[in-house]
């Protein structure tokens, strides 16, 4: 029978082990989120009453976390209208049936929660240019009202559809007033806008007009004049952000192409002519942190169509700050057949990670993420926010014990928060199985080798049986995913214990030599693993050696007493297992 025999080990460099892996590329570090889209309650709610919704909200990120994402960015604000508590904006229509309800709790609330809870980002997406819909019911009859009835001079109509025009600076400070509601009272960890933009290449009818009347810069150019103002949105929103919560990160879904690339002919819809919008302005300029252009082609089609890697290696050539989160489209069949290979281009191309459009999309059977996201994966540290949080100290007191025959359970205390800076904390645990010691921290690089990445201080682990012993240790994460050093090592190594010596009782057996000088042998069994105590006592009842106080595996235990340094005479040793308690006398004879 196998057992796990446990050891403690504190490792800075020994051998670099010999490691087997598969042929798929699993980084360490790698963005991996979803758009839970709660417009027209697309993916969310699609239940009724406040319990069954926050049971459902909590299953998604749950659900989420289970497939391998590490982030989930969950649509707070798509019609202005908000999924928390507002004084500013009302309630979205989709959680009572009724705009600006109040539905006796707070989505954003929970879904931060949830996803703290699980080690995960939740990042609050809101939407800037796109404020009403005829999908979407909304009313001057609630607390507060929608803008569309309280400020109709601020809105153009397109279509069905109701466009914030950022070409009023009233318009502009609105919503930027909007997300420091949010950025103030919740514990999120990024802002993500979307619909950061015009409607679409003609701008709006009355544009002339606004060009003439909010025109401090004097461009000369209407088109480079509305780029400006959707930049100057997003200046004005991160200098706000930053004076509030400096560590916070700030992204957006952008137009999947920035612009035209000169040796393709297919036609496209581009962010920077189409729809004035300068992204890579943005992350150049560090007023932004991350972009998740929204890519939603599929890979190698024909020439008349966009495609997929083109465009991504075309982000990743021109855009030379910031993170790129490759925005892809499930919803797209040919597209979802071909995740895999999307995963691995954007691995390849070196973007920081990938986001999927949306979460029915890819929580369906025919979505098996496993292959390409069978190991956790910690979301990349932004190096221009180090500064923002003191180096955060290792994981101290990391120990173990066993819940049965076969699965450790590991635990560890938080370390001292950063000194200045955010005091959230997650944490990522390492497995390394091998036959010669790893180096440590060389060998924490490999995505192979992280089991979880987490919130909690302990984790519950069933190791393959090997003949290789298992190295675990643990590190702690600050808020910008920055990794302290790695904690001791705890080393669990794999031996045979013949089926006999697996006890079915409890039993302390006679010490032998009986009389000895100086040292005796003694033995016991115990039948299921727990922790166990023995002590010896001198005939006064004086403690006066600790012999064992670990956890220990089931089977026959043998320990050696050595009583060199005690005088002769009778000395009792008593064993405490569980609720198993029994003492023996021996005798020391110098």
């Amino acid at each position: 029978m196998k057992r796990l025999v446990p050891f403690f080990v504190t490792i800075l460099a020994l051998i670099n082990p010999v490691l087997v892996a598969d042929d798929i590329y699993h980084p360490k570090r790698e963005f991996r989120s979803v758009w839970l889209t709660t417009a027209i309650a697309l993916d969310w709610p699609k239940t009724e009453g406040p319990a069954t919704q926050e049971e459902e909200l909590r299953e998604y990120i749950q659900e989420a976390k289970d497939i391998g994402l590490n982030a989930v960015i969950f649509q707070v604000n798509a019609r202005a209208d908000a999924m928390y508590q507002s004084e500013r904006l009302p309630w979205a229509p989709w959680l009572t049936g009724t705009p600006g309800e109040d539905p006796g709790w707070d989505p954003l609330a929970v879904a931060i929660e949830e996803a703290h809870g699980l080690g995960m980002e939740l990042h609050a997406w809101f939407n800037v240019g796109l404020v009403g819909s005829d999908h979407t019911p909304r009313t001057d009859e609630s607390d507060p009202p929608h803008v569309t009835y309280t400020n109709p001079d601020w809105i153009d109509r397109v279509g069905t559809n109701d466009w914030l025009n950022l070409g009023i600076p009233g318009a502009r400070q609105w919503q930027v007033d909007n997300v420091l509601e949010i950025v103030e009272n919740y514990n999120i960890d990024a802002v993500h806008f979307d619909y950061i933009r015009y409607h679409h290449r003609e701008g709006y009818e009355r544009d002339d007009s606004l060009f003439q009347e909010h025109n401090p810069e004097d461009i000369v150019n209407i088109n480079d004049w509305r780029r400006w103002n959707v930049t100057q949105f997003v200046k004005s929103v991160y200098a706000e952000i930053q004076g509030v919560k400096p560590w916070l990160r700030v992204g957006s879904a952008v137009i999947g192409h920035y612009r035209n690339i000169p040796q393709f002919t297919w036609g496209a819809f581009y962010g920077y002519t189409d729809t004035y919008q300068d992204g890579r302005l943005w992350v150049e300029e560090k007023v932004h942190d991350y972009l998740a252009p929204m890519i939603y082609w599929g890979i190698g089609v024909s020439d008349d169509s966009p495609r997929f890697e083109i465009i991504l290696q075309d982000w990743m050539q021109e855009t030379k700050t910031g993170h790129i989160y490759a925005g892809m489209a499930p919803y797209k069949e040919h597209v979802h057949d071909e995740l895999y290979e999307q995963i691995d281009t954007v691995r390849a191309k070196g973007a920081h990670g990938g986001v999927y459009f949306r979460f029915d999309h890819i929580r369906d059977e025919n979505t098996a993420f496993e292959n390409r996201y069978k190991y956790p994966s910690i979301i990349p540290s932004m190096e221009w926010k180090d500064s923002l949080i003191a180096p955060i100290a290792a994981p101290d007191n990391f120990d173990f014990w066993w819940d049965d025959e076969e699965t450790v359970l590991l635990e560890w205390d938080a370390p001292p928060p950063p000194v200045y800076g955010d005091d959230l904390i997650r944490y990522a645990v390492y497995r390394i199985n091998a036959a010669s010691p790893p180096i440590f921290p060389d060998d924490l690089d490999s995505g192979e080798h992280l089991l979880s990445v987490q919130a909690d201080r302990f984790i519950e682990d069933t190791p393959p049986i090997s003949d290789d012993p298992y190295y675990y240790v643990v590190t702690a994460l600050d808020r910008n995913h920055s990794e302290s050093e790695p904690s001791d090592a705890i080393v669990l190594e794999v031996t045979t214990v013949p089926d006999d010596l697996i006890a079915g009782t409890y039993s302390l057996y006679q010490n032998y030599p009986n009389p000895f000088n100086p040292e005796t042998n003694i033995r016991f069994t115990i039948p299921h693993a727990e922790r166990v105590t023995m002590k010896v006592y001198d005939m006064l009842g004086r403690e006066v050696e600790v012999l064992v106080d670990e956890q220990m595996y089931a089977g026959e235990h043998t320990v050696r007493f050595d009583a060199s340094h005690l005088p002769s005479g009778v000395y009792i040793y008593r064993i405490k297992a569980g609720e198993f308690i029994e003492s023996k006398r021996m005798i020391f004879a110098k």
